[in-house]
């Protein structure tokens, strides 16, 4: 499949399984092109890595402290993947969405 014609499919996610198995919360619609939903989620993970470097930039040295440091590196890696992706698309698509705004830059 060209990378143009690539679409998201349905995908349903947030599941609140005391509702039943098909209940959730949230989902992803199916024909957004796949350029716009990785740019919507790397710009959703470089806010969730800049929310999180700013809770823990004043916190004292503890487990806690340390939990959240570990999630900003694991959220920057997940970011940088997600980035890659997107750059590779953009390669294979250039124009995919002309009136995007182009990818920010993962808070460091």
């Amino acid at each position: 499949m060209e990378i143009d014609r690539m679409k998201t499919t349905n995908t349903r996610f947030s599941e609140i399984p005391v509702l039943g198995e098909d209940a959730n919360f949230f989902s992803v619609n199916a024909g957004i092109p796949v350029g716009f939903a990785l740019n919507e989620a790397a710009s959703m993970a470089s806010s969730a890595i800049e929310t999180l470097v700013n809770a823990a930039s004043n916190l004292e040295p503890t487990s806690d402290a340390s939990a959240i440091h570990c999630a900003i590196y694991t959220l920057k890696s997940a970011c940088g993947l997600i980035e890659s992706v997107v750059r590779a698309v953009e390669v294979a698509d250039p124009a995919p969405n002309p009136d995007a705004e182009p990818m920010s830059e993962v808070a460091e």
